[in-house]
């Protein structure tokens, strides 16, 4: 995993075996980001992503295992109880030119992962919306 902050962004490459969530969770510490917005592609071998249910108020899972392209992984940077909050959904693609995806709770790359953090000035934070159970930008 590397990265360098250039023009109010962050670059970020990960590598062969690095997991997305918490190299990018930590990159956020690290550098002490209050928001931002996230793009990437590229390549994994393990990817699990979920549908939420508004009704039941909860995620159904889905893991796939094998060679995919990262079509788009897109999300935010935002801060929940003073904590790093990450929000990624992801479209990826498999050998047969099926396209899955859903919001991202485990990704490993196999390949590369090349993604921007583009830096937002102000902290935006989160809060639990009791009509649906998910976690909103409380702005």
């Amino acid at each position: 995993m590397e990265c360098k902050r250039e023009s109010g962004k962050i670059i970020v490459r990960l590598d062969r075996g690095d997991e997305v969530i918490s190299s990018l969770l930590k990159i956020i510490k690290d550098e002490n980001l209050k928001g931002g917005f996230i793009s990437a592609i590229g390549a994994a071998d393990i990817v699990e992503v979920g549908l939420y249910e508004v009704e039941k108020q909860q995620y159904q899972s889905k893991r796939y295992e094998g060679d995919f392209e990262i079509i788009s992984c897109l999300g935010n940077v935002s801060r929940k109880d003073g904590e790093p909050y990450l929000h990624l959904h992801m479209s990826f693609g498999d050998k047969d030119f099926n396209v899955h995806g859903g919001h991202l709770s485990y990704c490993r790359i196999s390949g590369t992962f090349e993604c921007v953090i583009g830096l937002m000035e102000s902290e935006i934070n989160r809060m639990k919306d009791s009509k649906t159970g998910l976690n909103v930008f409380k702005l």
